[in-house]
């Protein structure tokens, strides 16, 4: 029980991070366009994806089975082909259910002694994490009581708030979630200066800041082994003070806001000023007045469109980790079985990652492929696209790269790459042409110029190509048009290619920025719901440091060498090892 429950943290938790550090990211820009109070609350959703059991699951989709019988593609037995015989009727692998395939930590192969003392281990941490709070908070609530005195405060509500007065702080807060108490400390303080108080403070006590404390205070004691909770306990401190001091001056005049800075200031004791535990405090130390002060000074109103994308923001976001969250669940601990976990490919490197990309058909056919290598350390992306026209030799018989998954399954595909090519692979993602022209729809469209018009029809296909000449906006399916259309080209499928890779260039370059954060919700729908690739989602945080280098001016893209075998039926590749190998040393070896 404890241990199925540990798992589920786990996985949230994980969520939780990649929530985090998104913001983290983006903060330089919202803070500029948002306000104080969007900054404040948005940390709200880093706790509700941490603690609720909020999901959304895609329904499963039923695996498509192939049949068993004759493709229209030829396999080639030998060389030269004369006739051209039917594949014999071999067992066909059904090709992987079309979801994300997610491999988590290798979380459900982790002997069972070992995740039974981590599972024990995390909760004797949450009892003692929330005990000693709790202990804490006790202790500071008794010697407050006992070292102060009820004072009469004709400016507040009584039968809702008590005041008190108390040597033992220098800044005015408040302490209780049921019955709260305002602490002032035992100073003289103006009539002016304790309307200033009582504003902040009051502001507090409506917006339920005790309440929300209290929540990340529990959200801590649950995930306590996660360095990113404490980041956004401490994100949360500081912007409820900066929210509560905008709020309070929205409607002062210009000396109003000095005069409320000043009694800030006053209450300000450089040695004696402490975070207190699950109250309000009006005073804090001198790096964070500064910025108070600045945004006090610098305030203005938010307009209304800038509310209204502020809002769609923060929901976006939620959504779309709530859905991650719900997808990582059942497909990790909920449906083990239909992981892709015996995959074998390379093993990771500190400074390149190498992704096998590969697009299908409707029939199950690689229609285009390419090796993706990452370099960390500089930011450069290496690209080698593979001619799908690539002879091979497979059990005998000859047959071309793009009938490998109609043949066989994604070990074949991978062993062939890493083995035949000698192409290191670390990941594989596959995606079929329907999913493709959703993500390119969702980020809406792609320029690029068209070099010449295409146009071609095939009924069997169910493909009609017509694109004109020209720099255009390219939808979904005209995306698509673009990377499968083959006739026409000087150069044949090297022309193709090279397009292939150009368009894939322009994507990164156009769409890969923060222009799109908006669209992540329904992008991560599409990804998790269609592709097929044992990327493990626990990397995401650490990628996503990796993924801020990325320039689109450091890509650089190769074709697999080949030489053109001619036959009575079309022309065939057959790979130039040698030249191949001068490539994958310099920029897809791993090291």
């Amino acid at each position: 029980m404890i241990t199925n429950i540990f798992k589920v943290i786990l996985l949230m938790s994980a969520i939780g991070s990649i929530l985090t550090v998104v913001l983290l990211i983006i903060k330089p820009i919202t803070k500029k366009i948002f306000s104080p109070k969007w900054q404040y609350y948005i940390w709200l959703t880093v706790l509700l994806v941490m603690i609720l059991p909020v999901s959304i699951k895609l329904p499963d989709k039923t695996t498509e089975m192939l049949e068993n019988t004759t493709n229209t593609d030829e396999v080639i037995t030998n060389l030269p082909i004369n006739d051209v015989q039917p594949k014999a009727q071999a067992q066909v692998t059904p090709k992987a259910p079309v979801a994300l395939q997610l491999v988590l930590s290798d979380i459900p192969s982790i002997p069972i002694n070992v995740i039974d003392v981590a599972s024990l281990s995390w909760i004797v941490g949450v009892v003692l994490f929330f005990t000693l709070k709790i202990i804490r908070y006790i202790i500071f609530l008794k010697t407050i009581y006992q070292n102060s005195q009820v004072a009469e405060c004709t400016k507040i509500d009584i039968d809702k708030i008590t005041v008190r007065i108390t040597d033992m702080i220098e800044a005015p807060l408040i302490i209780g979630l049921f019955h709260p108490v305002l602490l002032l400390p035992n100073v003289e303080i103006t009539g002016e200066n304790l309307n200033y108080i009582l504003l902040h403070e009051m502001t507090h006590y409506r917006r339920n800041d005790l309440l929300y404390k209290w929540f990340a205070m529990l959200v801590n004691s649950i995930h306590w082994f996660n360095p990113f909770i404490y980041i956004v306990s401490k994100q949360i401190d500081e912007e409820c003070e900066i929210s509560c001091d905008l709020s309070v001056v929205a409607d002062m005049t210009e000396q109003e806001q000095k005069n409320y800075m000043a009694v800030i200031l006053n209450l300000l004791s450089a040695s004696k000023v402490k975070t207190r535990l699950l109250t309000t405090q009006m005073a804090s130390n001198k790096k964070m007045l500064m910025r108070r002060f600045t945004m006090i000074k610098n305030s203005k109103k938010t307009g209304r469109i800038i509310s209204i994308a502020s809002i769609i923001l923060a929901i976006s976001l939620f959504t779309t980790m709530a859905f991650a969250s719900g997808i990582i669940k059942g497909n990790s601990l909920e449906d083990t079985n239909k992981l892709s976990t015996n995959i074998e490919t390379d093993k990771i490197t500190n400074n390149k990652t190498n992704v096998l990309l590969y697009c299908t058909d409707n029939g199950n056919r690689i229609d285009s492929s390419m090796i993706i290598s990452f370099n960390r350390a500089n930011g450069d992306i290496s690209l080698l696209s593979i001619p799908r026209d690539v002879l091979l030799t497979k059990d005998e018989q000859n047959v071309k790269f793009s009938e490998l998954l109609t043949i066989g399954s994604e070990q074949d595909l991978i062993d062939t790459v890493r083995n035949d090519f000698g192409v290191p692979v670390n990941y594989y993602v596959g995606i079929d042409f329907e999913a493709f022209r959703s993500i390119i729809d969702t980020l809406g469209g792609v320029e690029y110029d068209v070099p010449f018009d295409m146009y071609y029809n095939d009924p069997y296909e169910n493909l009609n190509i017509s694109l004109r000449k020209g720099r255009q906006i390219l939808n979904g399916e005209q995306a698509e048009w673009l990377l499968r259309y083959r006739s026409g080209y000087k150069q044949g499928d090297f022309s193709r290619i090279e397009v292939q890779q150009n368009l894939i260039k322009e994507v990164i370059k156009q769409k890969l920025n923060l222009n799109n954060i908006l669209k992540l919700k329904n992008v991560v729908e599409i990804i998790f719901k269609e592709l097929t690739t044992n990327y493990p989602v626990s990397n995401l945080v650490d990628d996503m440091e990796s993924i801020k280098n990325i320039s689109s001016y450091n890509i650089n893209t190769y074709t697999m060498p080949v030489s053109v075998k001619n036959t009575s039926e079309r022309a065939y590749y057959l790979v130039d090892d040698s030249e191949l190998m001068k490539i994958i040393n310099k920029y897809f070896k791993l090291n």
